[in-house]
């Protein structure tokens, strides 16, 4: 009989209540009161309800934080204003035993990945289980895995980065060129097309360059040069990705990623189109134009993975919510600018044909 906790304090506070008074009752056990406190539930006891698991606790997560939860559980005594007997009762858990073995990032591993996510879920440790005497389930540096870390601004792993840890550090020579030497080297290989497209890029030029071969006036050969400039592209981009991966060190570098990623590099060649009016009855221009207006086409399309998985992982990460969260991360103007740019080109490849269509059907 009244074998629970709950049940052998409704018992004893109404055997107090009920039997005190009289002369003839012999008195409460020994040590009633702690058995009373018991069924009752001290400060380490919380209501359930009070325990919401952050919502990126999905999967096998939840159900180990369910099975510590409900392992947790007991039902307690609401005592009356009198406190003589109880009045209702509630489900609560022991924060101690909950949070008992409950760590990051071991317990929910693989989960709750996302920055704001892990906000959520490390603020959820803290808030449930600091008071908990002896708990040390947070790293020590938790406070600064609550802001935006370098690693969550990147759409990939590092594309070029060198593995061979038996080096360090690592040689000068097999280290990657600053940021600022390779915007030396690309503004001046575009200057350079930009400067030369006006005479290379002339149709009388090309007539004698390619001896009478291209060329001619109202020639074709801009719809197969454009994707042949692509391909030319396509291609050094592809050596230039092997000979970094020929290098000690950076073996594991995903080609592809890679090429694709050097295809978002803005170029000027596509420039020469505004010659198209100069000298427009010799068509002077006009091959040339089309035929960089094609290959840009071309790698723009092929631009559009790169672009697409940038624009999604800071949809996935929040990070185009005004909430200002990489004012203070790492890089964070940097990358500002490179979700912003992905989703403004998103916008634009969408937008521009739609006009264009209407334009022409004058709809």
């Amino acid at each position: 009989m009244c074998t629970s906790k709950l049940q052998r304090a409704e018992y004893l506070l109404w055997l107090n209540s009920t039997c005190s008074s009289a002369r003839a009752f012999p008195g409460m056990p020994a040590d009633w009161g702690k058995e009373v406190a018991a069924g009752v539930g001290d400060t380490t006891y919380h209501n359930e309800s009070n325990l919401v698991f952050p919502g990126c606790t999905t999967g096998a997560c939840a159900n180990i934080l369910s099975l510590k939860k409900n392992a947790s559980c007991e039902v307690h005594c609401i005592l009356d204003q009198n406190r003589t007997y109880c009045s209702s009762t509630v489900t609560q858990v022991s924060y101690p035993q909950f949070c008992a073995n409950f760590s990051y990032p071991t317990t929910c591993q693989g989960f709750c990945t996302k920055s704001y996510e892990r906000l959520s879920l490390l603020t959820f440790m803290n808030n449930t289980c600091s008071d908990v005497t002896g708990w040390s389930g947070l790293p020590a540096n938790w406070s600064s895995l609550l802001n935006v870390l370098l690693s969550d601004l990147k759409p990939w792993p590092e594309v070029i980065r060198n593995h061979n840890t038996n080096l360090n550090p690592i040689p000068r020579a097999m280290l990657c060129p600053t940021p600022e030497a390779n915007l030396g080297v690309f503004a001046a290989a575009n200057v350079a097309m930009l400067l030369l497209s006006p005479y290379f890029g002339r149709r009388e030029v090309v007539e004698r360059m390619t001896f009478g071969l291209l060329g001619q006036p109202h020639g074709r050969s801009w719809i197969f040069m454009g994707p042949l400039l692509a391909a030319l592209q396509l291609l050094v981009n592809s050596v230039n990705a092997l000979i970094i991966r020929s290098i000690s060190g950076y073996s594991r570098i995903d080609i592809k990623t890679l090429v694709l990623l050097w295809c978002t590099r803005p170029r000027m060649a596509w420039m020469v189109i505004i010659l198209i009016p100069y000298q427009v009855k010799e068509v002077m221009y006009f091959s040339c134009a089309a035929s960089s207006l094609v290959a840009e086409l071309i790698l723009q399309f092929l631009s559009s993975y790169t672009f697409g998985i940038v624009a999604n992982h800071a949809r996935s990460q929040g990070f185009y919510k005004l909430d200002h969260r990489l004012d203070s991360a790492p890089n964070g103007t940097a990358a500002k600018l490179m979700y912003a740019g992905a989703l403004f080109w998103l916008i634009i490849v969408i937008v521009c044909p739609i006009s264009v269509f209407f334009s022409i059907f004058n709809l």
